[in-house]
């Protein structure tokens, strides 16, 4: 699985274990923590990230739901979706912030 982490920066402790968790179950992660280096473009490597996954694992929160970030990265994800039916998205709800409309019947 190659996957890709969305969050929002007031949610990185969760993401991050999350992350550990992911590595430890043999999954190939991009999380920016660990492939955005100083100097990097971020934009640019956002980018490398959000072509190369399979799995697009998305951490909702009220947070999330205010973060342009986010809902770039899950636009992205959304749009490989629908051209590509091997990809997947899983949305992990932090609190009760309503899902996007998209992602509510994602189990």
């Amino acid at each position: 699985m190659h996957a890709f982490l969305s969050y929002n920066k007031a949610d990185r402790e969760i993401a991050r274990r999350l992350g550990v968790q992911l590595i430890l179950a043999g999954a190939d992660l991009w999380f920016d923590q660990w492939e955005i280096r100083a100097g990097d473009s971020i934009p640019g490597k956002l980018n490398e990230g959000l072509t190369t996954f399979d799995t697009f694992v998305l951490l909702w929160s009220q947070h999330a739901e205010k973060s342009g970030w986010v809902r770039a990265e899950l636009e992205a994800a959304i749009q490989r979706g629908i051209n590509n039916p091997h990809i997947r998205i899983i949305p992990v709800r932090l609190d009760v912030s309503e899902m996007p409309a998209l992602l509510r019947t994602r189990k």
